[in-house]
């Protein structure tokens, strides 16, 4: 039986419609591969931050005498970081997990969080506070700026700044969080100093005119990190070192 040639302007369609539909494809593998990869690396990075709790704490480096540990009840900054060093490292962890708990109402988004600010050596409590105010740990927040680019996630990140990333990416708890703690992390050490990058974090930079809104703001969260300084020596360290 003799068959018969299309049209070339439908062979042409079908030939469009096939490298639309591998292109498809293509960017449903990439972006599969992308989540697998930054779920991966948060994997990773918290078996670190178990071993090398587990290497101080055995270790007794800088809390206490090697026979007696020391329970610092005026903690902040670093130190809380160190104290949760500790606890990770003794096995000692379900008060604090459950103590920021409160603050994410989720305990694999607050174990993220704990993991992206020790592996990226910044403060702890500063790293909770930010995502209390930026969307009191909400995935799913958006805001629109007048610029068209969009807020995104738990710790609002810009799809002007991450431009790699698609919305619904920047959404993803894991990815968001991570992404979150190394430029606070980045901007620390560019900076010299965590406030300015927590400072920057909101208005985007240091020097210049600094809007009230974003002084405001920035005063929020060091209240915040203020009362979970406070908390996290009445409530996490007083119940760990009760019998």
């Amino acid at each position: 039986m003799k068959t018969m040639d299309l049209p070339d302007d439908i062979q042409q369609k079908m030939r469009e419609a096939s490298r639309e539909g591998e292109r498809e494809r293509g960017e449903r593998r990439r972006s599969s591969l992308k989540h697998l990869a930054y779920t991966a690396l948060i994997v990773v990075l918290l078996g670190l931050v178990l071993a090398l709790g587990a290497v101080l704490f055995g270790s007794g480096i800088a809390f206490g005498n090697g026979t007696e540990t020391t329970v610092r009840m005026n903690v902040s900054g670093m130190v809380v970081n160190e104290e949760a060093l500790r606890l990770i490292g003794s096995g000692q962890t379900e008060s604090l997990f459950a103590f920021y708990d409160r603050q994410t109402r989720d305990r694999s988004k607050t174990v993220l969080v704990i993991a992206a600010a020790l592996t990226q050596r910044i403060p702890l409590n500063g790293f909770f506070a930010l995502g209390c105010e930026e969307s009191d740990f909400t995935s799913r927040a958006r805001n629109v700026n007048t610029d068209g680019s969009i807020d995104v996630g738990d710790y609002q990140l810009n799809t002007r700044s991450f431009p790699g990333y698609s919305v619904a990416e920047l959404a993803e708890p894991a990815l968001n969080i991570s992404l979150s703690a190394q430029k606070l992390s980045a901007d620390s050490r560019r900076l010299g100093k965590w406030l300015k990058a927590l400072l920057v974090y909101n208005c985007g930079r240091w020097y210049g005119d600094v809007k009230q809104i974003t002084m405001e703001h920035f005063i929020r969260i060091l209240e915040t990190e203020a009362e979970l300084d406070a908390g996290f020596a009445e409530v996490v360290l007083s119940e760990e070192g009760s019998p």
